[in-house]
């Protein structure tokens, strides 16, 4: 039977809920949570996945917050260690504002070697200055935590952070990502988050 809808975003049995409870819902699951559960659609239509650039503002360095707005500065780390190729070793710096927007400040992409992930973070921690928050992921077994304690000790004593944390990832990528999707995406996401 083909599919009777004709307005993007509409659910599936609309007669189940009122229309601001669904846009709610969605804000709550994710696009792609939302579209495979109550659309029957495995991706949402506007972007096929996760994440659509046009979520993001991508404003000019005079557009940049002031300092003085920026009340908190966090880099999360993603680790690869494939060099020429594979998953990357990746990062992203996120300001939060006093108004609590999300600035993505800088993002990494880097395809080296796992003996040269923990001085790419301890180099990059030294750029981004003692105050930036990091999390660091730890690989599971006990070689997983021997390094991730390594990486917390260097981050500390070489790059002098005041804050590291280990995060001990049990979802897949996708599912950690579904949070910050649903801030971006509009019109339900409230659309505060910002590239820089």
């Amino acid at each position: 039977e083909p599919d009777w809808r004709t307005e993007e975003g509409e659910p599936i049995c609309p007669e189940t809920r009122e229309r601001d409870a669904w846009a709610k819902h969605r804000l709550l699951v994710g696009p792609l949570v939302f579209s495979a559960e109550w659309q029957q659609r495995p991706t949402p239509i506007e972007s096929g996945g996760i994440f659509d650039r046009s979520w993001f503002e991508i404003r000019d360095v005079d557009e940049w917050p002031a300092v003085s707005e920026i009340v908190r500065r966090a880099r999360a780390w993603d680790d690869g260690a494939t060099e020429d190729g594979g998953d990357a070793t990746a990062s992203v710096l996120m300001w939060k504002l006093r108004t609590g927007e999300l600035v993505i400040a800088d993002a990494t992409e880097n395809h080296i070697d796992g003996s040269k992930v923990k001085p790419l973070k301890v180099s990059t921690a030294k750029i981004d200055g003692r105050n930036v928050i990091v999390s660091t992921p730890q690989d599971p077994g006990a070689a997983g935590k021997t390094d991730a304690g390594a990486t917390v000790r260097a981050l500390k004593e070489d790059a002098k952070v005041r804050e590291v944390y280990v995060t001990r990832p049990d979802k897949n990528k996708k599912l950690r990502a579904r949070d910050l999707s649903s801030v971006a995406a509009p019109p339900e996401g409230t659309g505060a988050v910002h590239g820089r």
